[in-house]
């Protein structure tokens, strides 16, 4: 498998923050502690956000609950680890939910989400107006969003436009929010890929093709020794010791960019943008 990291164009309005989780399913666990509201039905609303995120049927995205945890807030502990936090939310700044990943190289290791509700009203019912009272699983469908790496959305009805933001609305995917799981996590059949068709792993793609991974997206594509034995818009690239052939115009090899590197621009440039939806929710 090989990973390019330069940001993919798409037609679509969803967009990408970052790499991906490798292949399914992704555990979660929730914190012991999940704050003020009642107990079960806060656990019902988080395990209905991971759910919303599986059910459509051409993505191969799975997820599979741990348990309960002790753990710090947004500890770097190998955990993807769900908070409601109802004493000491340590982000007064930022949007009223947020989710950190921990993605060192191309595959993202954990992804830890957190809700305000020591400064933000949140509802398990029919309360919610998404504005003075945020609906609580709808902030969580998008957290849960934001945790495989799907970034915000300008279409209006989606999930992941930040101006739903725990709006109840936002509990149930649009097409967009569909089409970038679907996407990003696609149901391509074990060894059947060519090229580019979208892939999980090396796995998803035919003999003599491999996974390569761009920010945004993954295709299968055949391996090469040679710029003649790749299609038209596609580069053969050396990627260590070997070649594959590659959407053309990147610019980039597999060690181009520390992920590290990328993955702290990403994640700054979504606060800033939470930030700026915050701002303007809470003036209009």
């Amino acid at each position: 498998m090989v990973t390019l990291w330069a940001l993919a164009s798409t037609a679509h309005a969803w967009t990408a923050e970052g790499p991906l989780w490798g292949e399914p399913p992704i555990p979660y666990w929730i914190a012991a502690d999940v704050g003020p509201y009642d107990e079960a039905a806060t656990l019902a609303a988080i395990h209905a956000a991971f759910a919303t995120w599986s059910s459509p049927a051409c993505t191969s995205v799975r997820f599979l609950y741990q348990g309960r945890v002790e753990a710090p807030l947004m500890a770097t502990d190998g955990l993807t680890v769900v908070t409601v936090v109802g004493q000491g939310w340590p982000q007064p700044d930022l949007s009223p939910a947020y989710t950190q990943l921990t993605a060192p190289e191309a595959r993202i290791l954990e992804a830890d989400v957190a809700l305000d509700a020591e400064g933000v009203a949140w509802s398990l019912g029919d309360d919610a107006d998404g504005n003075s009272v945020l609906d609580l699983q709808a902030g969580l469908v998008t957290q849960v969003g934001h945790l495989l790496g799907i970034g915000d959305s300008e279409v209006l009805e989606a999930s992941m436009n930040p101006a739903l933001l725990g709006a109840p609305d936002a509990r149930t995917l649009s097409d967009d929010d569909v089409a970038a799981v679907c996407s990003l996590y696609p149901t391509t059949a074990p060894g059947a890929g060519e090229l580019g068709d979208p892939c999980v792993n090396d796995d998803s793609c035919a003999e003599g093709h491999e996974c390569v991974l761009e920010v945004g997206r993954s295709y299968c594509s055949p391996t090469c020794t040679t710029e003649a034995q790749c299609p038209a818009g596609y580069t053969c690239l050396r990627f260590v010791d070997h070649r594959v052939c590659a959407v053309g115009g990147c610019g980039c090899s597999a060690e181009g960019v520390s992920g590290g590197a990328w993955l702290v621009a990403a994640l700054a440039a979504w606060r800033r943008r939470s930030r700026r939806a915050l701002r303007s929710r809470r003036s209009g």
